[in-house]
């Protein structure tokens, strides 16, 4: 049986926690974006079917959130591929779309035109390489 150094095994156990800690912080943050992303979806919905956004609106919502799924794919396959910065980064940006968008359709009272004022200020989803 070999014997392994103190100082790198501790190195060695401190590189697997630190693993797994990055593993499960993206996962979180990535699981709370997507569920922001269906809670969007769902606000929208209702807002729609209650008169309180237009159609129109409410395609433009879908649009955002779809942009919004395409970025937090993106983040995920570059996580997985260990590019953890462009991980965080699509994150972070779908992430401030989506709590802008849910602030517009948490607006009291939500109109058409409070809608479409606070939606203005929207940032759209981008892609970082």
């Amino acid at each position: 049986m070999r014997k392994i150094h103190f100082p790198l095994a501790l190195v060695l156990l401190l590189s697997a926690c630190a693993s797994q800690s990055a593993l499960q912080t993206f996962n979180d943050v990535y699981t709370a974006a997507v569920t922001a992303d269906d809670l969007a979806v769902q606000a929208a919905t209702t807002a729609l079917n209650s008169g309180l956004i237009t159609s129109a609106q409410a395609a433009a919502v879908q649009k955002i959130t779809t942009d919004a799924m395409g970025l937090l794919t993106a983040a995920q396959a570059a996580f997985t591929a260990g590019d953890q910065i462009t991980a965080n980064k699509n994150v972070a940006a779908a992430t401030a779309t989506l709590v802008s968008l849910s602030i517009c359709l948490t607006t009291k009272p939500l109109t058409v035109a409070t809608f479409a004022s606070c939606a203005a200020a929207v940032p759209a989803p981008a892609v970082t390489q």
